[in-house]
């Protein structure tokens, strides 16, 4: 019985050679199991460290550089506005000078006219109608107040506030001017050194010196106080 059981087996495993088919693996004896394959990683969309670090420090120095072109900008800004300011106030303070000068006819005399110039005319020779004559052989013109023919130039700007009420100019430039060219209108009252002679100065100063000259010569004498 036993020898038939191997033979029949013996023929199946003869037909089963012929027609190329195998046995299953695991009913051969000493066949090796298959290795598994081993799985494969995910790929995966987290950056590195590496690339984190260094996109955060270039954020870092994103924003402190654009800090820095504000701070600069606000800089430049509050440059500009003080610039600004000055020059307002500056504005502001000739506006006010100007002003000033309008209200004040001694500086408008002195403005109008080229004192340095006045006093080169105040010691220059003219051919008057009564001869040669200078303005400084009659009129001193330093803080002594010395008399000399006629009244002392020296403080005029104070001394002709007084005299004004008697001629009746409007105000000392104007009293100054008058004088020089109307010299008889009006003569100063006697001081120690006695009265002042009348008609002694020539009267054609008008005739000598022209409009600009005049303004000259009345600048120069209201600057006669310091």
């Amino acid at each position: 019985m036993t020898l038939r059981v191997y033979g029949a087996l013996l023929i199946t495993m003869l037909l089963l050679a012929a027609c190329g088919r195998q046995l299953p693996e695991e009913g051969v004896p000493g066949a090796s199991a298959p290795v598994a394959a081993q799985p494969t990683a995910a790929p995966t969309d987290e950056p590195a460290e590496e690339e984190v670090a260094a996109e955060e420090t270039e954020a870092v120095e994103a924003a402190a550089t654009e800090d820095m072109d504000a701070e600069a900008e606000a800089t430049e800004d509050m440059e500009a506005e003080a610039e600004a300011t000055e020059d307002m106030d500056a504005d502001a303070e000739d506006d006010t000078e100007t002003a000033d000068a309008e209200d004040d006819p001694i500086a408008m005399a002195i403005a109008a006219g080229d004192p340095a110039v006045g006093a080169q005319l105040f010691q220059q020779q003219y051919q008057t109608s009564v001869g040669p004559w200078i303005c400084a052989s009659c009129h001193s013109v330093d803080a002594s107040g010395l008399r000399l023919v006629g009244p002392t130039m020296w403080g005029l700007t104070e001394t002709g506030e007084a005299r004004i009420a008697e001629t009746g100019d409007e105000s000392v430039p104007a009293y100054i001017y008058n004088s020089i060219v109307n010299p008889g209108a009006y003569i100063v009252p006697a001081d120690e050194g006695g009265p002042y002679p009348e008609n002694l100065m020539p009267p054609n100063y008008s005739e000598l010196l022209t409009e600009e000259e005049l303004n000259h010569l009345v600048a120069y004498i209201l600057t006669l106080n310091e």
